[in-house]
């Protein structure tokens, strides 16, 4: 059935130099019965066995089975072999089940009754579900011919089968191997002359590389066994399924570094977007941006209206410079400059009070709480350490509020005018010009003489920097207005203190991401390494490149899609529980919509699997490269 004819087989020791391992060696073996290879270490008892295995080639001279060459080794090994060795070679991470039903081609019927059945035929009913870690040897080894007899195939090949067993162990599996012998061919590799006089057919003893001596026992069986084409490829998705749950240590540890890594990029994406940027500009500025304050050159009536036909600019108002006496008394009486804005029409002031409400007439006014502590503190209430108080934080808006609500302002230059403050609005939505009076049209109806504005304040429809740059060189463009610089010099301030909070944290993300994808990649890429052992037990079972392949591709796969749906996952917990209890953005909503998710998940996902499967054609173009004796030799 299986004839060797004049094969030689050497391996490089150095560069130009070979071992000859064997050479012009002819066998020629029956079909079935146990035959024994005996021979000194050395000899080529394991290199011969390799060849017959199909785990690796010979360099000249041909290997015939029923009368063919062998040249498809993989077919060939997937087919008609089946190994039994020393070291078991068992997958931890499967129970003794899995690792028989591992070798049960597609073509078996009722695979888990047979092998539980196999099982239980070499004495291992009790131990059918556990991990190999918890079995002795005797027991592993006989999962180890459980899993032969499961593969059903014509070639059984022992390498040193007994040679970890005590004795009374090692008799029950030579007794199970020599029952098999009487249907399959058993090839039986020893150091044990008695193990091999007492259960051998034949006993070849090999040395220096050639057959020195062959004595025949042979006893013909007539069983008849029906070996078919075996294929493994209804296994793919078992196994892969089964070696995550059996490496869940290694398996979470990958989906949460992947879903970290998503998470963050999420995050940096949210933070390119519109509503985050307008978020951290109407939140984290301490100065009023919104609006963009300008000299007035030449006054005109189409000033204004010119003014907000600029692209993002809502509103513009006149400003009114005056030299005032203020007193609540007639008897305390300050004197200062201030500036007056009409606010009528501009919808703004009425989402930035703070305290109190908006004007209804012409006498009631608008102010920030800094302007009623320095008014207060011009006109002697409040103690003399009324300013130092409210620059520590003293007081609230509310209490601010309070000692200026109760009281009527009279203005007595440039005529007497009783006004007063019926709200407060918040000093950091808004670049306040020495600090104003916010009134409606009203109030100049109250006031004798007439006022030529000074400045112009334009009010912006959002707070995004490239707008304010945009509204900059149109005014330029303008020769009636001219930009105030002390504003310019404040709001560039704003603007870069933002900006690099966002670059900064986005230089961080960026880092954050890139050292985690280094660390990721090195762990699956060594624990793919690690695996080289398991892979050439596939390979030796008589799974193809393709077979390996595909397992590997599904266990990433399923990875990369627990990942994907774990990291899209937390970042809606992030924005529904964090974002939201905190009250962090003002549209949740908007900025889901403005992520684009139907267009960034599909792309994130197929970027994650385009990752997965680099690793995985980086990683099997170094492992198979090797043979598959040179995995196994990595336990």
């Amino acid at each position: 059935m299986l004839k060797l004819v004049d094969i030689k087989k050497s391996y490089p020791i150095r560069e130009g130099n070979d071992q000859v391992v064997l050479e012009h060696f002819n066998l020629e073996l029956d079909s079935t019965g146990l035959v024994s290879i005996l021979g000194t270490s050395g000899s080529g008892k394991t290199t011969l066995l390799n060849l017959l295995g199909a785990l690796d080639k010979p360099g000249s001279g041909s290997i015939l089975y029923e009368g063919n060459e062998i040249n498809d080794l993989t077919s060939f090994r997937r087919d008609k072999i089946g190994f039994i060795f020393q070291h078991y070679n068992l997958i931890e991470h499967l129970s003794v089940l899995d690792n028989v039903l591992i070798v049960m081609s597609d073509d078996v019927v009722n695979k888990r009754k047979r092998a539980k059945s196999i099982l239980v035929d070499v004495g291992l009913k009790e131990h059918i579900h556990k991990l190999p870690k918890y079995l002795s040897g005797g027991q592993k080894q006989r999962v180890a011919i459980a899993r032969a007899i499961a593969k059903d195939v014509k070639i059984l090949l022992c390498d040193e089968p007994l040679g970890n067993l005590d004795e009374k162990t090692g008799e029950k599996i030579a007794d199970i191997i020599k029952e098999l012998s009487k249907s399959r061919l058993v090839l039986f590799v020893t150091h044990n002359n008695e193990v091999a006089t007492k259960y051998s057919d034949r006993i070849i003893y090999l040395k220096y590389g050639k057959i020195g001596l062959d004595s025949k026992n042979k006893m013909e069986s007539t069983i008849e066994v029906d070996y078919s084409r075996k294929s493994y490829e209804s296994f793919s998705a078992w196994l892969a399924f089964k070696n995550i749950i059996g490496r869940l240590k290694h398996s979470l540890k990958y989906v949460m570094l992947l879903s970290f890594i998503l998470l963050i990029t999420l995050v940096t994406i949210a933070l390119d977007t519109h509503v985050f940027q307008q978020y951290m500009h109407e939140r984290v500025i301490d100065k009023g941006v919104n609006n963009l304050i300008l000299y007035v050159k030449e006054d005109s009536d189409e000033l204004l209206s010119d003014l907000e036909e600029i692209d993002h600019v809502e509103h513009a108002g006149y400003i009114y410079d005056s030299k005032v006496e203020i007193t609540y008394d007639l008897q305390s009486i300050a004197t200062g400059s201030t500036s007056f804005e009409s606010i009528s029409g501009n919808e703004r002031f009425k989402d930035i009070i703070i305290q109190g409400r908006y004007p209804e007439n012409g006498s009631e006014i608008l102010v920030t709480p800094d302007h009623v502590i320095r008014l207060l503190n011009e006109l002697s209430i409040g103690g003399e350490r009324l300013l130092q108080k409210y620059e520590a934080g003293v007081f609230s808006d509310e209490e601010v509020f309070n000692m200026i609500y109760r009281r009527n302002i009279i203005l007595c230059y440039p005529s007497h005018a009783r006004v007063k403050v019926v709200g407060l609005i918040d000093g950091k939505k808004i670049h306040d010009f020495k600090h104003s009076i916010y009134v409606l049209d009203e109030f100049f109806d109250l006031i004798d003489e007439e006022f030529k504005p000074v400045g112009v304040n334009l009010y912006k429809d959002n707070l995004f920097r490239d707008v304010d740059d945009q509204i900059r060189r149109e005014i330029t463009r303008d020769a009636r207005v001219l930009p105030y610089d002390e504003y310019n010099l404040s709001s560039e301030t704003e603007y870069t203190r933002v900006d690099g909070f966002l670059k900064l944290f986005k230089t961080i993300s960026s880092i954050i991401i890139l050292v985690s994808l280094i660390v990721l990649t090195s762990l699956m890429m060594t624990a793919f390494f690690e695996r080289k052992y398991e892979i050439g037990l596939y390979r030796s079972f008589g799974y193809s490149k393709k077979n390996v392949t595909k397992i590997l591709a599904l266990e990433f796969l399923i990875i990369g899609t627990s990942s994907i749906v774990l990291g899209f996952g937390l970042f809606i917990l992030f924005i529904y529980f964090v974002v939201d209890y905190f009250k962090l953005l003002n549209s949740i909503s908007g900025l889901i919509n403005s992520m684009n998710l139907l267009i960034l998940v599909p792309l994130l996902t197929l970027l994650v699997l385009i990752f997965m499967m680099i690793i995985i054609i980086i990683c099997e173009k170094v492992i198979f490269k090797d043979q598959i004796i040179m995995n196994l030799s990595d336990e």
